[in-house]
């Protein structure tokens, strides 16, 4: 550090009363100590910065709409799926839950989800009771609603993930599911 820089800050202290060579020593180390402090904070920072911007690169956008829900009661999950093997297991790599009490009644439910670019299938339920699970009839049929992504139809049985599934890249997905 430059002493000139520090001398009027020694004339300060000295004209306090301080005795003039150690007190400006000490200073100076200080103040030195101190910018060194912020380089390295400012260092890190960037370097937080730099991740963050790495990683949002990597991340695709899936704007989700829901229409055709039969109430507002309850909630909706939202689990994202990457892959045949998980698919509509616990084995979902994301999950959003919606509160559908302070949702606008008969407007449709607009989401955004954030997701490293992949292969996906969404599933949606209505859970209305709030309990956090789908309920099924005997046979395993849902007795909530739901709905998958492409609005995948199910025959004897859930639907494919193969029918499910979407490419998430650099430009955002659509997904219009719809719950009637």
């Amino acid at each position: 550090m430059d002493k000139a820089a520090i001398a009027p800050i020694c004339l300060w202290h000295n004209a306090r009363g301080a005795a003039s060579g150690a007190a400006c020593l000490d200073l100076e180390g200080f103040i030195v100590g101190v910018i060194s402090d912020v380089r390295r904070c400012l260092s890190v920072l960037v370097l937080l910065g730099l991740a963050a911007l790495a990683a949002a690169a990597d991340q695709g956008t899936v704007q989700l709409e829901v229409i055709g829900l039969e109430n507002f009661e309850g909630q909706l999950i939202i689990r994202a799926y990457s892959g045949e093997k998980t698919w509509l297991t616990d084995g979902f790599i994301m999950e959003k839950k919606v509160d559908l009490a302070s949702w606008p009644k008969g407007e449709p439910v607009d989401l955004t989800l954030e997701l490293p670019r992949g292969e996906y299938a969404l599933s949606v339920i209505h859970d209305q009771d709030g309990d956090g699970k789908l309920k099924t009839y005997s046979m395993g049929m849902p007795a909530e609603p739901v709905v998958m992504s492409n609005n995948a139809p199910g025959n004897f049985g859930p639907p494919r993930y193969k029918d499910a599934k979407f490419q998430l890249a650099d430009e955002v997905v659509v997904q219009r599911l719809d719950m009637s």
